[in-house]
C-alpha cells in the first residue's frame, strides 16, 4: 500500500479504537484532528519492514498458527494465505476469524482466538 492509503488507515483504526473506548463522536473527531498533526515519519520504514518480511516468510520451520480477521482494513487479508502457503512446515494451520477487524485481540472474537492459540499449543511436542 502507499504511504497516503497507509496512513488513512492508520487514521481510521485510531477513530474506530476512541470508538472502542465510548468517547463522544465531537471528542473524537477533535482528538483525531490533534493525530493528523502528528507526522507520521515511520510509515516508510513500515513498508520496507513489511517487504523484508515478505522475502524471508520461507524461511519458518516451525509450527505456525495464522490468525486473521477477516473485516481487517489495515492490511490486505490475503496476506494471510501468503504467508501459509510460503511457511516451510506442514504443521501450521490458518484460522480466518469471520466478526473480527485488525485488532482480534480486542475484538469480539478474542476469547475464540485465544482458545485456538491454546489448543494449536497443545498439540505441539513440547
Amino acid at each position: 500500500k502507499s504511504e497516503e492509503v497507509m496512513y488513512e488507515g492508520v487514521v481510521e483504526f485510531a477513530r474506530e479504537y476512541k470508538r472502542f473506548e465510548g468517547k463522544s463522536p465531537e471528542q473524537i473527531e477533535q482528538e483525531i484532528e490533534e493525530f493528523k498533526k502528528t507526522p507520521m515519519d515511520t510509515l516508510k520504514a513500515l513498508q520496507n519492514l513489511i517487504a523484508e518480511v515478505r522475502d524471508n516468510v520461507d524461511m519458518i520451520y516451525s509450527p505456525t498458527f495464522v490468525a486473521q480477521a477477516r473485516h481487517d482494513k489495515m492490511i490486505n487479508p490475503d496476506s494471510a494465505n501468503i504467508i501459509y502457503e510460503a511457511i516451510e512446515n506442514d504443521f501450521k494451520k490458518i484460522k480466518w476469524y469471520e466478526e473480527s477487524g485488525h485488532v482480534i485481540t480486542l475484538d469480539k472474537e478474542r476469547d475464540q482466538l485465544h482458545e485456538d492459540v491454546y489448543a494449536f499449543l497443545e498439540q505441539l511436542d513440547w
